[in-house]
């Protein structure tokens, strides 16, 4: 086994995307009424699930192991010699020839359906139900082709860097604060949100965030209470997925709610690294995550 491939960071990957398929499958109800295929949002109906978006929305998880998993992949590129771009190019092929394949089956299915007599709302609500997944990978893709400036920024500034980009956060949301319907700067969120996130795990790979009890309870325990205090005393809505009906959306785009509840989960997972890894059903978990970790990409693309 490679020596830098830390077990967790598979588990972690594992489980959290069944945690994304339940989420998703469970949030929207599908409806038919006059021959039109539509959905609903369950989260705009259903109040008290609002919570339950503190364990289902895993996403930081995504990233945090993604900046780990980008600081491996650097180091053996450096080790051996190779550039940062083709470092990039190597890491977008893999990502994006799994999204060409969705697409081109969407597209065909779409033109088909269409050619036999399909309604044009139900295919539009379909294919966008179908492509929601892409999001993700369209930020990744930024963090991915940012990495080596991001991991160059890591190395010689440290937990400053995700700190600094959290401060950044913070005041973008405060014309979103402001102004009821939004601001425009507050878009700059997409990208420094899930930066300092993915910086996290640089921090997690080189140690300075060490997968112990003594580093993930206070993080655990610093990130809830910032979290209960932006969303149940603070402006920030409970829900950490869009839902109707909320004012200031938490994703859309991330928020310092969010940050919050990402620091949380974080701390979670550091807490309990060695039980999950070697603890009593390591074995099982183990195998788990070695029949899951490979199809992980494919399961997201493709579940919606």
């Amino acid at each position: 086994m490679d020596p830098d491939r830390e077990p967790l960071a598979d588990l972690i990957r594992s489980i959290a995307i069944w945690f994304v398929v339940f989420g998703h499958w469970t949030v929207i109800a599908v409806t038919q009424a006059n021959g039109t295929i539509d959905g609903v949002n369950a989260l705009g109906r259903i109040e008290w699930a609002h919570w339950l978006t503190w364990v289902f929305q895993v996403m930081p998880l995504f990233f945090f192991v993604g900046g780990y998993a980008n600081a491996v992949s650097m180091g053996h590129q450096r080790a051996h010699g190779g550039d940062q771009l083709s470092w990039v190019v190597r890491r977008y092929r893999r990502l994006l020839l799994p999204a060409a394949a969705l697409l081109g089956v969407l597209v065909t299915a779409v033109a088909v359906a269409r050619l036999v007599g399909v309604d044009g709302d139900s295919l539009g609500t379909g294919a966008w139900v179908a492509t929601v997944p892409l999001w993700f990978l369209a930020v990744y893709l930024v963090n991915v082709a940012a990495a080596p400036l991001t991991h160059a920024a890591h190395r010689r500034w440290g937990l400053a860097v995700p700190v600094v980009l959290v401060v950044l956060v913070a005041l973008a949301d405060l014309p979103r604060l402001a102004w009821d319907d939004g601001h425009p700067v507050s878009d700059v969120n997409y990208l420094l949100a899930w930066l300092a996130i993915h910086q996290l795990g640089y921090a997690w790979h080189d140690g300075r965030l060490r997968a112990t009890p003594r580093v993930g309870v206070p993080l655990a325990l610093g990130g809830g209470a910032v979290l209960v205090g932006l969303t149940v005393f603070g402006p920030y809505a409970i829900t950490m997925v869009a839902a109707p009906g909320e004012g200031m959306q938490n994703s859309e785009p991330p928020t310092v709610a969010l940050l919050a509840l990402a620091v949380t989960q974080i701390g979670v997972v550091l807490a309990a690294r060695n039980a999950l890894v070697d603890g009593r059903g390591r074995e099982r978990r183990r195998r788990f995550a070695a029949r899951v970790q490979p199809v992980v990409l494919t399961v997201f693309l493709w579940h919606m």
